[in-house]
Parts: structure tokens; sequence; C-alpha cells
């Protein structure tokens, strides 16, 4: 997937409602996410480690890592918000 974050919000209206609850923690919370292991996640989104792997399934990751260092890469190749000009 080429763009998780934009995937994540096209389908969040199809996912089960702890999905929907998890999918909205990592779209408001995704710099954070990448740091966090799946027991940190499941945690402060209120998602089982169960709900959290199948999530990561539902969007052909290998895994809560594997979404993890995808999402890390894709955060750290995308342009800021903002730009600063001189």
């Amino acid at each position: 997937m080429s763009n998780i974050m934009q995937g994540i919000a096209d389908k969040h209206s199809q996912l089960h409602s702890k999905e929907q609850i998890l999918a909205q923690y990592i779209m408001d919370h995704a710099l954070q996410v990448i740091t966090m292991g799946i027991t940190d996640l499941s945690l402060a989104s209120t998602a089982s480690t169960a709900t959290i792997s199948r999530f990561c399934k539902a969007f052909h990751f290998k895994g809560y890592t594997d979404f993890k260092v995808k999402l890390a890469t894709e955060l750290a190749v995308q342009p800021q918000s903002q730009s600063y000009q001189d």
C-alpha cells in the first residue's frame, strides 16, 4: 500500500467498531504509534492486541511490526505540512 494513512482513512467506515477506534487512534497519533509496542498501543487505544493484529492483516501487513516499520518509512518520506522560507 503506497499510502497507509490514506488507506486507513478510506476504509475507516468499513471496519468493525473496535478497529475504527484503533484506526482513529493511529491517524491521530501516527508518530507516537511507530515507537510503541503492541501492548502499549493496546493500552493507549483500548483495542486488544488481537484486534491490532487483525487490523494490520486486514491492510495486508504481516503483523504489527511490519505495519509499524512501513508506517515509519512512509512518515519519514512525506513532506512536512509546514514549510519554512528564508
